[in-house]
């Protein structure tokens, strides 16, 4: 039986680590594990961050229910590097056991992840 996957894209989860240094802390990232994932664009909504004004597309994503993906996890999509944030508990829409697809879905937005700056 066809998965609904079978044409998703590829992502992979990255992991961020913190090493503190003479100039305080650093963030890295890591690429971490390889996965398929249905990206699609759920809605965009304007906000107020910082007092500009900002607009977020938010997405909609579906994953293998064992990927290990969780609130505010990072990832990006291998055919163009754009990287999102997961925003939502992706516990929270796992499908039933007794589903013959065993996904899961959970909200994403994109996330410029910070430039490490040269020493």
């Amino acid at each position: 039986m066809p998965s609904p996957l079978d044409h998703a894209d590829k992502f992979i989860l990255l992991d961020s680590k913190t090493e503190q240094s003479s100039m305080g802390p650093d963030k890295t990232w890591d690429e971490d594990i390889e996965f398929q994932c249905l990206l699609s664009t759920n809605s965009s909504y304007e906000g107020i961050s910082a007092e500009q004004q900002v607009v977020l597309s938010a997405y909609t994503c579906i994953v293998e229910k064992d990927l290990p993906i969780e609130f505010q996890m990072v990832f990006k999509r291998v055919f163009d590097g754009a990287s999102f944030r997961v925003v939502s508990d992706p516990k929270d829409s796992e499908i039933p056991n007794m589903a013959s697809f065993q996904v899961k879905s959970f909200m994403a937005v994109r996330y410029v992840i910070p430039e490490v700056a040269d020493d």
